[in-house]
């Protein structure tokens, strides 16, 4: 048995795709998979030895150079089954004779279309991932609430679908004793998109600002936007809300010495910062939307995302209350030890071997 995993997911530098099909290519035999990701720059397949660059550093990544590598490399490898790394590939390669498995890690543009202005502007292929996720021979979903909303929006049949769950990696050791930031905050880690409601957080944390004024709110990502910069300028918040970019070892600390870690979506396929907020021992606060019960279950102290009155109320309970804190930690211990990269692994070897 041999499975075909395309470039698609690793043409950008960094992300969470990208990131979850190298820890589960790590895993599987390499005689069990054939990867065509030459000319990536991917950081996580660089760093995993799964894959080499034999291009000049100005043209890794480029679609232009590995779209065709890959057409041909389907065309001659030896495999049984193809599973494209992100599920909008293209229909046409969809190899004849061959198993499809496809990995849907959330349907937000369906779910709450609302929070995009154009939803055919923003992804104009929405149709074709449609199509591609109903063509497959299975399907594999990252929550039960993403198997859900694919059985309810899209009319998967049930039993095409085997949820399998994300794993977390090792926590990194001797982390310096240093704190990133010397004063108390929130962390809010990820993009900022609408649907992860970051406005109501914002005026969450003003209300929880008006009592601890030298609270401050922190936010991994890229740096505000002029409409952001404007709202945290209308609540006066100019010097206690701060965008970092941040490296691995940095976020680590920053989950460590945070206050909490707060996640408002209004809905999320998985949410990895869950688990890595867990990992380092910082308290959860969620939404108690989507899939975050789901995964967090009674490790985490949930707000309804669109009451942002309960959201600071909730975060206040856990800043002033060490107690609820340490309850939290522990709870966090014990839940994250049900998510295993290992795991993973062997959930994706059992839908494999199911198709043949």
């Amino acid at each position: 048995m041999k499975v075909f995993y395309d470039h698609t997911a690793f043409i950008p530098p960094f992300g969470g795709v990208a990131k979850y099909h190298v820890e589960v290519m790590k895993r599987l035999p390499p005689h069990m998979y054939v990867l065509s990701a030459i000319g990536s720059g991917n950081q996580y397949l660089r760093e995993s030895g799964l894959g080499h660059c034999t291009l000049p550093r100005h043209l890794r990544g480029s679609k232009y150079w590995m779209t065709p590598i890959t057409a041909a490399m389907m065309r001659v490898a030896r495999y049984d089954i193809y599973h494209p790394t992100t599920y909008d590939a293209h229909l046409q390669w969809f190899p004849k004779g061959k198993k499809v498995v496809v990995t849907v890690h959330d349907l937000n543009m369906v779910t709450v279309p609302q929070y995009y202005r154009d939803v055919n502007r923003v992804c104009p292929s929405l149709a074709d991932q449609k199509k591609v996720t109903q063509r497959a021979d299975h399907i594999i979903a990252v929550s039960e609430n993403t198997k859900g909303d694919l059985i309810n929006y899209w009319n998967i049949p049930e039993e095409k679908i085997t949820t399998i769950y994300h794993g977390i990696g090792p926590a990194l050791k001797n982390l310096s004793p240093e704190r990133v930031f010397p004063f108390d905050y929130i962390l809010y880690v990820g993009h900022r998109n609408a649907y992860k409601n970051f406005n109501n957080c914002l005026r969450a944390f003003k209300s929880i600002n008006n009592i601890h004024k030298m609270l401050n709110l922190v936010c991994t990502g890229v740096r505000f936007q002029k409409n952001e910069l404007a709202q945290i300028s209308k609540l006066k918040l100019e010097n206690r809300v701060f965008a970092v970019s941040a490296t691995e070892e940095q976020m680590a600390r920053l989950y460590r010495d945070a206050l909490l870690f707060v996640y408002p979506s209004y809905y999320e396929g998985f949410g990895m910062p869950i688990l890595e907020a867990m990992q380092y021992h910082c308290p959860v606060v969620l939404s108690d939307a989507s899939c975050f019960p789901e995964i967090a279950q009674d490790a985490a102290y949930y707000f309804d995302p669109h009451n942002e009155g309960k959201m600071a109320e909730v975060m206040l309970d856990v800043i002033d209350n060490v107690s609820l804190r340490n309850t939290l930690i522990q709870k966090g211990d014990i839940r994250i030890r049900n998510f295993s990269w290992g795991e993973s692994a062997n959930g994706h070897m059992a839908v494999y071997k199911s198709l043949l």
